[in-house]
């Protein structure tokens, strides 16, 4: 499988959590615990019986999943399927398997997807192939038994280096662990990559109100705040409940107000002000682009800058735009 996740610790062969499952071999004594997928699960999002069998295999497995960087697969096209409101289905899939081990062992299902990327042992990781266990041969450990595998008799998971950084304070819920340079890298890249994500303008919209130096910067901030806005519009969301944005709404309130700015949460406020913001075209785009002008500087000096293309702003805009008189 493909991946993209240092470091390689001196070895082809990495024990890893949350993987992809477009090849996976598994040891038939391992199979009766994992297979079949339980596809009743994936009604909603068709991920809940991957992340099933992915959760049971690391907390069961340990020091077993194990990924060779010696197979590549090529996946030029993906299909359309169900992905509606996965973390909520998944989440709630790690709570259910929790409840069925001792307390001591729930920290071995952890909760990753809703975070894109976790700095840990001085390397940046994406939320999939995260360090996991020691990668061991069965032969080398004589007291395993994958047939004999169990929920109750799995051990603490507490030592793990994931567990440990997503109990670890943090700033930035998209970038755990990491500093405001690195943040601002990783969130650039999330839009970049996908800029029609409205969450991940609120998450820019926060940053910039939290980092900038002089009152004008909230301009940028409210910009971001109003795309997010117009792509829930667009999505038909308008009178969806924002309970899913409360955090990062609240950081942004309270970030304005330390400028003596106000920002109202109520739904009427925030769409008189996403109107207000979105009315002129220019502006929004000179606001969006002063967002990926500022360039992280990180602390070993070096400035890696990420640019927003002219077509996805266009193409951006152009939604934004075109939705708003439908």
């Amino acid at each position: 499988t493909a991946e993209n996740n240092a470091p390689l610790l001196g070895s082809k062969i990495r024990s890893v959590l949350n993987f992809d499952h477009i090849v996976v071999a598994i040891h038939s004594d391992a199979a009766r615990s994992l297979l079949p997928y339980v596809t009743d699960l994936d009604v909603h999002c068709q991920w809940v019986s991957q992340w099933r069998f992915s959760s049971l295999a690391s907390a069961l497995f340990r020091n077993h999943v194990l990924l060779s960087r010696s197979l590549t697969v090529s996946n030029p096209h993906h299909s359309s399927y169900q992905k509606s409101d996965c973390l909520q289905h998944m989440f709630a899939m790690s709570a259910e398997l929790r409840s069925r081990v001792q307390a001591a062992s729930a920290s071995c299902f952890p909760d990753l997807m809703a975070h894109q990327a976790i700095f840990m042992d001085g390397h940046l990781y994406h939320s999939a192939y995260l360090p996991w266990g020691n990668a061991r041969r069965l032969a080398d450990t004589p007291w395993m038994n994958f047939s004999e595998a169990r929920l109750p008799s799995i051990g603490s998971c507490d030592q793990e280096a994931i567990v440990q950084a997503l109990r670890a304070p943090w700033t930035y819920a998209w970038c755990l662990g990491c500093d405001d340079a690195t943040s601002l890298y990783v969130l650039q890249n999330m839009i970049s990559a996908r800029p029609f994500v409205a969450k991940q303008w609120v998450q820019l919209a926060t940053f910039m109100a939290r980092s900038t130096q002089a009152a004008d910067g909230l301009l940028v901030a409210q910009t971001c705040l109003a795309l997010a806005l117009r792509l829930r519009k667009c999505d038909g969301n308008l009178d969806a409940n924002l309970a899913d944005w409360g955090g990062d709404l609240n950081d942004l309130q309270s970030a304005f107000a330390k400028w003596g700015v106000a920002l109202g949460l109520s739904g009427s406020e925030l769409q008189a002000m996403e109107v207000a913001t979105l009315h002129n075209r220019q502006l929004a785009e000179i606001a969006i682009r002063a967002a990926f002008s500022l360039v992280p500087a990180f602390e070993s000096g070096e400035r890696l800058k990420t640019a927003l293309s002219d077509l996805a702003l266009r193409s951006l805009l152009d939604t934004v735009t075109t939705c708003a008189v439908r």
